[in-house]
């Protein structure tokens, strides 16, 4: 089972990096994250929180789901 996240960093030479949109684990404080293009930063906070979006096998049910935003630092 992997965990839905949002990656979400505001350094600038990190502008236009592909970060992951999944995990195998739950992210702790200190865990490194490496982007599509190599870059690496560490996990400096989490929020637990929910995203309201389509089931992929419901017609237009409209349901919160859980989602994890991690915020990425030096």
């Amino acid at each position: 089972m992997t965990i839905r996240v949002n990656c979400l960093t505001k350094l600038d030479d990190c502008i236009g990096e592909i970060w992951p949109t999944e995990m195998q684990a739950r992210p702790i404080k200190g865990d490194l994250v490496k982007s599509e293009g190599g870059k690496m930063l560490e996990v400096a906070s989490i929020i637990h929180t929910t995203y309201k979006g389509r089931a992929i096998d419901a017609v237009g049910n409209h349901e919160m789901h859980p989602i994890i935003e991690v915020y990425l630092g030096r």
